[in-house]
């Protein structure tokens, strides 16, 4: 639900931007616009507990079996992880944007193992 939620807020405000005058309060909308969707975007990485991650997880149930389901969210969640972090860094720098959320990288290699995400 929280991607949804961010598409429409990004919606409504790119509908609004340009009823705004020019100045401040224009931009304040146009960064609203743009926050809204970067979060949705980030909202939608195929790792947990993101609900991209459950989405994955949800596919993969459908085109795999059961043991290999854990197994490749766990190594694609791995994966992006640890690429994470450098990742941070660039949208710090490009950007402008701190984000603060860390991937939990020993649950996607407990996922990796085939245990359960806890």
């Amino acid at each position: 639900m929280g991607p949804l939620v961010n598409l429409a807020l990004w919606a409504v405000a790119g509908v609004l931007t340009p009823m705004v005058p020019a100045g401040d309060m224009r931009a304040i909308v146009e960064a609203f616009a743009y926050m809204n969707l970067f979060l949705a975007v980030m909202n939608l990485a195929p790792m947990m507990p993101l609900d991209g991650g459950r989405l994955f997880h949800l596919f993969l149930q459908t085109v795999l079996p059961d043991g290999l389901v854990y197994r490749t969210a766990g190594g694609v969640g791995l994966i992006i992880s640890i690429l994470w972090v450098p990742f941070l860094y660039l949208a710090m720098l490009r950007v402008g944007v701190l984000v603060l959320f860390l991937p939990s990288v020993a649950l996607h290699w407990r996922m990796l193992q085939g245990r359960a995400a806890d």
